[in-house]
Formats: structure tokens, C-alpha cells, sequence
């Protein structure tokens, strides 16, 4: 017999440790998946998990987390949101679904789905989009193509029929975003001439010194911070699908950040002492976050045990993100962004980094995907948003 389970933010987290741990069975034996840190999910005592009331996402929104289990196993989980915030911004009544995982099974996928829409038809939401987990600031999208590489830090991977349970749910593609990939070896002769052609052309354009590039102060970090969230929500204020984070849930996405970050990858651009844009790149610490299928894999796999690894095996990861990008309007064709990725390629071949991936770009955002196809980029995957009306 087939039953569904709800849970929600403020079950304990015996039960919500169940709704995590579901993908550890699904994807036995695929050697890209990446499992994620359980206390982003679950939290810590001074640090609160995304599926757990005291994070902040939740002081907005209204979430419910359902999973369809037989006798014997859980057989998928979906979670189902109300972001308020975003549907004020936004104007719409539209509910959000993530966090999904199926055996492949088209009746299993449609129970969950229809679950998660008749709750948001009671919050009285007008159309389900996702996958998200929780928003775009968040892991989104389904990787639609390129299965055969394991996803950067912060990027989905998924079963690769997900796509045909979805769509048979009758879902219909939103949006995709896509993820260039830069080969540093391949490409270093390429790169070596756009960086003099760069340099030269921020000289000659900053005999007034109005334009200036920092790396984050890591004795200031709060404060540059700071600066780099005003600029974030509103640079990206008027892209597709975008909620602008509140400093809580800013500070939640630092604190992780500053545990891998390399300040020297992290850039405030100037314009006249003015701070109007900020360009970030993190090393892919999913290299170190394997899932070990050896000995002594339940200790190894532990949270413990793979945050060890970062600390303490940095130097063997060779690939990088571009993951952190805003501009504001007054910092536009002045050189500045083009300044930081200079910047940015020439720390990534000092520190013999061999792939950055720049990721997600929204499909029609040809302001970064232009400049990223100047450095060498090649879009090799592809995510995809999707939306139904209930």
C-alpha cells in the first residue's frame, strides 16, 4: 500500500532527516552524484538548515514537504512553497516545488505532483514552477543534458529520466539556464591575449583613476558584505525570477561561502570611489565531497569527515565557479567587468586551476554570455525552470 507522508519546517528532525536521506538510495551507484552536507539541510546549533524553521527563508514563506512511501521504502519526496515575498515583488500567485526526488515511476512522480498542487491550490496559487530549493538563489533548474560529469558547488544533478516524469505531468518548459565551461589548459593562449588586450585598454581608459577593482578585506568582511548584497538585489532586480535576499538569508549564504572561499577570487569594482559591481569565484570544493563506496564509507561519508577534507585537501581541487556576478547600471560599459574577469584568470592560472565553469546564465542574458563566449566559454549543460497552471 502506497502512502503519502507530510511533513513541514517544524517536524522533528527525525522525520525530516528521512525526507534528506531518500537520495542516498535513489542514487546508489552513480558515481556524479554529489550528496549534499546534511547541515545545510538540517542545520546546527548556531546555524540553521534550509529545511528548518529558524532559517529565514521561512519567516516568509509557507512550506510543506510530502513523501510517498510503500511498506518497505520511500519510494520520492517533493517539498511545496509559498514564497510571499516573491509573489509581492512579482505580482503573481505562484508556488514553488523542489527538492524532488522519484523512483522512476510515472504514477509515484504524479502523486507527488498532484499532492504539492492541491496544497498550493488551498494557498490559493494560481501556478506551480520549479524545480527550486527554495528560489533561484538557491540550487534550481533540472539538468536536462550532460549527465556523464558531476555538477559544481551549488548546481543540481539529477536522474536523467526526471525530465520525462516531469514533462508527463504536464509541465511545460519556463525558462532554462545554462552552464558554460572554460578548459584553462585548452584555451590558455586565447585567454593570455584577451588579458593583454584587457589590461590595455583599462589603462588607457583609467588615466583619471576613476575605475577600481579590490579583492573582498577579509578583515572587513562584514562590511564588504554588505556591499556586495546591496548590489546584488539590485542589479539582478529585474531578472526573470529574481527575490532579492534579506540579510538574514544573506548571512547564511556567506558564512558557507567564507568556509571555501578564496578571498583573492572575490572582487568590489568601483567607478569613481562609487562600489558598483562585485564578481566572485569559488573553488569547486564538490571535488572533496565525493561519495566514498570503499571502506569504511559510513564514517567517510559524514558530515565530519567531508568538511575535514575541505580544510585540509584544498590544494587538490583544479576547478573553480564563477558563480557571484552583479553590476549596476551606472558601472555598465566602463571596462569594470571585464577589469574583474582579468583578474579572475590570471589568480585562476597563478593557482593552476584547469577548469572554471561559469554558472547558471539565464538563456536570453546576453550582456554575460557574449563576453563568457569571448573568454573561450562553451555551453556544455543545460537547466531547465518549469511551470504549469493549477
Amino acid at each position: 500500500m502506497v502512502t503519502v507522508t507530510e511533513l513541514n519546517p517544524y517536524s522533528n528532525k527525525k522525520e525530516l532527516k528521512k525526507f534528506v536521506k531518500f537520495p542516498w538510495k535513489l542514487y546508489e551507484g552513480d558515481p556524479n552524484w554529489i550528496p549534499p552536507l546534511n547541515l545545510d539541510l538540517l542545520g546546527l546549533p548556531f546555524m540553521p538548515g534550509l529545511l528548518t524553521a529558524q532559517h529565514p527563508y521561512h519567516e516568509h514563506a509557507e512550506t510543506k514537504y510530502f513523501m510517498v512511501e510503500d511498506e518497505e521504502e520511500i519510494l520520492g519526496r517533493i517539498a511545496a512553497t509559498v514564497n510571499k515575498r516573491h509573489n509581492e515583488i512579482h505580482d503573481e500567485k505562484t508556488g514553488f516545488f523542489g527538492f524532488f526526488e522519484c523512483i522512476n515511476d510515472q504514477e509515484i512522480s504524479n502523486l507527488l505532483f498532484d499532492t504539492a498542487s492541491e496544497w498550493l491550490k488551498e494557498q490559493q496559487m494560481e501556478m506551480i514552477r520549479g524545480p527550486a530549493s527554495f528560489t533561484l538563489n538557491d540550487i534550481c533548474g533540472l539538468l536536462i543534458d550532460n549527465f556523464d560529469r558531476p555538477p559544481y558547488i551549488d548546481m543540481p544533478y539529477n536522474k536523467r529520466y526526471y525530465q520525462k516524469l516531469i514533462e508527463g505531468c504536464g509541465f511545460e518548459k519556463a525558462k532554462d539556464m545554462l552552464a558554460f565551461q572554460i578548459d584553462l589548459v585548452q584555451k590558455r593562449k586565447i585567454i593570455d591575449k584577451k588579458l593583454e588586450t584587457v589590461y590595455k585598454i583599462i589603462e588607457k581608459k583609467n588615466k583619471e583613476g576613476r575605475i577600481g577593482v579590490r579583492d573582498i578585506n577579509l578583515h572587513k568582511i562584514k562590511e564588504d558584505f554588505r556591499i556586495i548584497r546591496k548590489i546584488y538585489n539590485e542589479a539582478w532586480k529585474d531578472n526573470w525570477g529574481h527575490d532579492p535576499l534579506t540579510e538574514k538569508e544573506f548571512n547564511i549564504i556567506a558564512s558557507k561561502l567564507k568556509m571555501v572561499a578564496d578571498p583573492h577570487f572575490i572582487y568590489i569594482g568601483f567607478f569613481d570611489d562609487k562600489a558598483v559591481a562585485f564578481y566572485g569565484l569559488v573553488p569547486n570544493v564538490n571535488q572533496l565531497l565525493k561519495r566514498n563506496t570503499k571502506r569504511l564509507k559510513h564514517i567517510s561519508n559524514s558530515d565530519l569527515s567531508r568538511i575535514f577534507r575541505i580544510f585540509t585537501q584544498k590544494k587538490k581541487i583544479d576547478q573553480v565557479r564563477m558563480m557571484l556576478f552583479g553590476i549596476l547600471l551606472e558601472g555598465r560599459g566602463k571596462g569594470i567587468d571585464a577589469y574583474m574577469f582579468a583578474k579572475s584568470f590570471k589568480h585562476a592560472f597563478e593557482q593552476n586551476y584547469k577548469d572554471v565553469e561559469i554558472s547558471w546564465l539565464l538563456e536570453d542574458n546576453d550582456m554575460i554570455i557574449s563576453p563568457t563566449k569571448t573568454w573561450g566559454g562553451e555551453k556544455y549543460k543545460t537547466y531547465r525552470m518549469y511551470e504549469k497552471l493549477l
